[in-house]
């Protein structure tokens, strides 16, 4: 399988639709689809006058292994005024980067149980949930280099791309999204609102996400 498509360039396509007359979404909310394909997360969102466009960004070589987009397709054929585009582009040029290294486990241990206390002494929930992402970053990048996926990818194609090379399954992703959500906002200086429970969700979530990998480790 290719390597994913990155940010830059879902945003080169992206700027191929606003040079048409588009207002593009890079970040649709799930509310701003029809119900009825509202399980699916596209790159982008193109909206002009009557037309609404669900965007995803694909590589030539993979067109072929993602039957689900004829079905998808359709899905949106049925809904008055959607239409579904994927946008193509080419292989990336080889380039020999050196690989980053990831956490070890003392750094994982040591992450986990300062999130803890920023957390639960400190109620400083926006430092807490960084760092659980940091771990789950680190984790899930590693299950992805063993599956030959080697770019540091952005929080929501982290997750994206977790799901369809099946690091997460279907009731560990949506609380991966919303994760990767908040972490955007706490690094980009916006406000939160973080309160006990999203904290607990997200230690929650940290703490399944490294057992996963741990079988997933111990079964290879």
């Amino acid at each position: 399988m290719s390597p994913s498509p990155t940010s830059p360039e879902i945003e080169r396509v992206a700027e191929r639709y606003r040079e048409r007359g588009y207002y593009v979404d890079l970040d649709p909310k799930p509310d701003m689809l029809p119900p009825e394909v509202r399980d699916y997360r596209p790159d982008f969102v193109a909206l002009r006058d009557f037309e609404k466009v669900a965007v995803e960004v694909k590589r030539r070589a993979d067109l072929a292994a993602s039957p689900f987009l004829t079905r998808l397709a359709e899905q949106f054929r049925q809904v008055p005024g959607w239409r579904l585009d994927v946008a193509l582009i080419e292989e990336p040029k080889a380039q020999a980067e050196p690989q980053l290294s990831l956490l070890s486990s003392a750094d994982i241990s040591f992450r986990f149980d300062t999130a803890q206390r920023a957390g639960e002494e400190n109620k400083d929930y926006g430092a807490a949930v960084l760092l659980f992402w940091t771990i789950i970053e680190a984790a899930l990048l590693a299950q992805l280099r063993d599956r030959n996926e080697e770019r540091v990818l952005p929080p929501k194609r982290l997750a994206k791309t977790a799901y369809s090379f099946g690091v997460v399954d279907d009731a560990r992703l949506p609380v991966l999204e919303w994760l990767a959500n908040i972490r955007n906002d706490v690094v980009h200086g916006r406000q939160a609102n973080l309160a006990e429970d999203d904290y607990s969700r997200a230690k929650t979530l940290t703490r399944q996400i490294l057992d996963d990998w741990k079988t997933n480790v111990e079964g290879s």
